[in-house]
């Protein structure tokens, strides 16, 4: 609940620059330096964290803010209830072969001491 606004406004920056720097062209100025005109007249692009999160208030609200975070809290169970699978299923597999392997050492040692 805490940080999720940080990392909206980490995301919304992180796809601002990447949507000014794929949608805009560069052109080579005349003294030889590539320029990105969409990124000197689109301030947004370069604005800094807190403008963002400033904007993403005014612009959306404070639920704008939490935009995106019910997908994360599925994600997160989702993800969370397959790990936990999987490794109840690894561990009684493994459980499995030490308890095996155990019987056939001690079948060994029966039989060598005979």
């Amino acid at each position: 609940w805490i940080t999720y606004p940080l990392i909206r406004t980490k995301t919304v920056m992180q796809a601002q620059q990447k949507a000014a720097a794929t949608a805009t062209p560069t052109r080579q100025s005349p003294a030889g330096v590539t320029e990105c005109p969409a990124a000197e007249s689109d301030s947004r692009a370069r604005r800094g964290f807190v403008h963002v999160l400033v904007s993403i208030l005014r612009e959306e609200g404070a639920a704008g803010l939490y935009r995106g975070f019910g997908a994360q809290i599925v994600s997160a169970v989702l993800k969370s209830g397959i790990q936990l699978t999987c490794k109840e299923a690894l561990f009684r597999y493994a459980l499995g072969l030490v308890l095996l392997w155990s019987g056939r050492a001690r079948a060994r040692k029966t039989i060598t001491s005979r």
